[in-house]
C-alpha cells in the first residue's frame, strides 16, 4: 500500500506527463486557444504546471478512504436519494 505522500506524487508525476504529451499533439494548437480565453494560460510549461498543481490539490479536503467511499455509496445512491430527499448529486468538479 501506499502513503497518502507517495500518492499526491504520483499523481502530480501523472498529470505531469498527460499533460506534456497534450502539448505535443496535433489538436494542442485548437485547444491552446481555448484554454488561454478561459485561464489565460497559453504556454506549454504553464500548462503543464497547471496540471501537476491541479493534481496536487485534487485530494484536498478528501478524508483518508474517500474514493472507497464513494465507489460503496454508489450503490447506495437510490436509497440516500430517497432518504434525504435529494436527488442528482454530482461530485464538484461535474457541476
Amino acid at each position: 500500500s501506499t502513503s497518502r505522500f507517495e500518492h499526491v506524487l504520483g499523481t502530480c508525476r501523472v498529470a505531469g506527463m498527460m499533460a506534456e504529451n497534450l502539448t505535443k499533439s496535433p489538436k494542442w494548437k485548437t485547444y491552446v486557444r481555448e484554454l488561454k480565453a478561459q485561464t489565460g494560460v497559453s504556454s506549454k510549461e504553464a500548462f503543464v504546471e497547471l496540471a501537476r498543481l491541479y493534481a496536487l490539490l485534487h485530494d484536498v479536503g478528501h478524508l483518508p478512504l474517500s474514493h472507497l467511499f464513494e465507489m460503496a455509496m454508489k450503490d447506495s445512491k437510490e436509497a440516500i436519494e430517497s432518504w434525504t430527499g435529494v436527488s442528482g448529486f454530482r461530485k464538484l468538479h461535474e457541476a
